[in-house]
């Protein structure tokens, strides 16, 4: 099995090839009292960059609040789903590119935003470039949907079915991200949390299962053992046709600056 290092940097846009319509559809939405307080500190209506922007879930609440987007993603699919989802709103476009990479001009944006991505970048690489394109003043804002996995019977037994028919689930979860990989990304940063809920039919549920890169895919060993998995559990948990799936969404808005050769090794 890759390590989440080498799955990171080696093939983070390739793996989501496929998953655009079921990414879409089933990933859960970002709380608005986030993105609320993530433009609290800012008296203007900034350019976000929103890296690994993916089918525009993370994009669509700021242009929603006036800002203009562009949406940065390495997978085609995705990037041409973000465009259809999000074509009703003109200050919205796409490029190629990815967190080290983002083909962005000098000094361009005043926020960076990178939702459910970050532990896919060459942390040393994106803090550089984060530094370059950022305005003076500009921000940078990492967005986690931390999916409970222990509080109640649903959230264990769906870990567990995870966790018993994953292809390396364990090895890319960004839940493996320690504390100090943020003290030693920002200069300076806020952590706040925000409550976040799915509920869910089955078609639902097997929507959002579906949409990992991380699970077997229809057709291939050990699909069919999961989706039996997945029934049986739905039957056992569900109450009035559905579940629910509960999230800690997670926000860290800080600084970054280029560092130099010394800095980086500690990283």
């Amino acid at each position: 099995m890759k390590s989440a290092e080498k799955c990171s940097r080696a093939d983070s846009g390739a793996r989501f090839g496929g998953l655009a319509e079921d990414y879409d559809r089933y990933r859960p939405r970002y709380p608005a009292a986030a993105i609320d307080w993530i433009l609290s500190e800012t008296d203007v209506t900034p350019v976000v960059a929103d890296i690994g922007a993916g089918t525009g879930i993370s994009a669509r609440p700021f242009l929603e609040r006036g800002c203009r987007v562009i949406g940065v993603e390495p997978n085609t699919d995705m990037r041409a789903a973000s465009e259809q989802a999000l074509a009703a709103f003109p200050e919205y476009t796409t490029q190629p590119g990815d967190a080290s990479h983002t083909g962005l001009s000098d000094a361009s944006v005043d926020l960076i935003v990178a939702a459910q991505a970050f532990h896919w970048f060459d942390r040393a690489a994106a803090r550089a470039e984060f530094a370059r394109v950022l305005r003076p003043g500009g921000r940078v804002c990492l967005l986690f949907n931390n999916r409970d996995t222990a509080s109640d019977a649903f959230s264990r037994d769906y870990e567990a079915l995870l966790l018993a028919h994953s292809v390396d689930y364990t090895q890319v979860n960004h839940a493996n991200l320690p504390p100090e990989v943020f003290d030693s990304f920002f200069d300076s940063y806020v952590l706040e949390h925000f409550p976040n809920e799915q509920v869910l039919d089955f078609e639902g549920l097997l929507g959002r299962v579906r949409s990992c890169s991380y699970v077997p895919r229809e057709g291939e060993g050990g699909y069919g053992a999961l989706l039996e998995g997945l029934r049986r559990l739905f039957d056992t948990q569900q109450d009035s046709g559905h579940v629910v799936m509960r999230y800690d969404t997670e926000v860290y808005r800080g600084s970054v600056r280029a560092q130099t050769d010394a800095e980086d090794s500690s990283v």
